[in-house]
């Protein structure tokens, strides 16, 4: 499959080709996009001089090519697309830069404590667990090393909805979720807003490349307190995690990840679990309208206390509706996770030993 990708990447690869529906940016459409999302490098390039740098989730390329143009000492970037790694190789070719097909949550072929930063930019969202990638990370990583995540902000009812829209979003967690998740690894973990700041131009994701007048240096990312993050609009939740723990510090695998608000994680696969999410989209979505239609109703010169009456009933079904699927998604994955501690147990081997003295006293007793 890989050679077969490689060997068509010598012909010419068009947007649609490499961007998997609008999923993953790509540097042959220069619009805002992906100035937003190039931002995040050049933020990069104040930690990456002259240091070891893993791109965790590479996609097209891009982003590892200008951290190893702009000072980092090697880049490794990996990333689970075969197609993408491909059309990588094709179109950015560095002495200090490697592009390799690899699973986030399997990370193999590396000594541990030899990255000095590991970067991964809006990938941690589609895995299905980013605990395992977070402590492949920590093993990775030098003790004085650092890593920078950048993942989307959900932030409100709007952005959760939108994130749920997406089928390839797994993890719908709250910067404050991912705060505490990094936590369990690291000791400093600061919190950075990302926005825009070029006056008289306003930011269009869906622009073409002719319509862009912005570059990667028009963006401002600054750091914030993590509870400020609710109430703070960005165009990323970005995160700076340095002083990675010590062994004894951290319990990972053995205690599973607690959620601390109404982040969840979609079970990947599972469309039971996809289906609820799509439905909680669309009743969060209709939530949406019904609320504008209220405001505009309650603005209105003549007002219709029957009609303002009306829409209060409706807003209270669809939030009653939005909690049943909300913990219906929070039961399955309690579930699995029963599943996964009781596979452990197995593994473990305690379970089956005591299966096999069973059944030697059943032999007994048979005798």
């Amino acid at each position: 499959m890989i050679e077969k990708i490689q060997a068509e990447a010598t012909s010419e690869w068009t947007v649609a080709d490499i961007s998997d529906g609008g999923e993953r940016i790509t540097h042959l459409y220069p619009n805002d996009c992906y100035f937003a999302h190039l931002s995040i490098y050049y933020f990069a390039k104040q930690f990456v001089q002259d240091k070891i740098v893993l791109d965790a989730g590479s996609g097209a390329g891009y982003g590892s090519a200008y951290l190893a143009e702009h000072g980092a000492r090697y880049v490794h970037a990996i990333e689970i697309s075969p197609e993408a790694v491909a059309f990588s190789r094709h179109h950015f070719s560095r002495p200090n830069l490697s592009y390799q097909v690899m699973d986030l949550q399997q990370i193999s072929g590396f000594e541990q404590h030899s990255i000095d930063v590991i970067f991964s930019s809006n990938v941690l969202e589609h895995i299905p667990d980013p605990m395992q990638f977070l402590h492949h990370a920590w093993q990775l990583l030098k003790p004085d090393g650092l890593m920078l995540i950048a993942v989307p902000p959900i932030i409100s009812e709007d952005l959760q909805a939108d994130n749920l829209a997406n089928p390839y979003h797994l993890n719908i967690w709250t910067p404050q979720q991912w705060h505490h998740a990094l936590s369990s690894f690291f000791a400093e973990i600061q919190y950075h807003r990302h926005d825009f700041d070029k006056p008289g131009i306003v930011l269009d994701f869906t622009n073409s490349p002719e319509q862009t007048r912005v570059d990667e240096s028009d963006f401002v990312i600054a750091p914030i307190p993590v509870e400020q993050a609710a109430h703070t609009p960005t165009l990323s939740a970005l995160f700076v995690a340095r002083r990675p723990r010590t062994a004894d510090q951290v319990r990972y695998p053995d205690q599973r990840l607690s959620f601390i608000d109404d982040s969840f994680t979609i079970p990947a696969g599972d469309p039971i679990a996809q289906r609820m999410s799509a439905q909680l989209a669309r009743k969060m979505q209709e939530l949406r309208q019904i609320q504008a239609q209220l405001a505009a109703v309650s603005q209105s010169p003549q007002v219709n206390p029957e009609q303002i009456t009306q829409l209060e009933a409706m807003i209270e079904a669809q939030n009653a509706h939005i909690a049943q699927l909300e913990t219906a998604i929070g039961a399955k994955n309690a579930h699995i996770a029963q599943l996964e501690a009781l596979i452990k147990r197995i593994e473990s081997g305690r379970v089956m030993r005591l299966l096999n003295q069973l059944s030697a006293r059943l032999r007994r007793v048979r005798r």
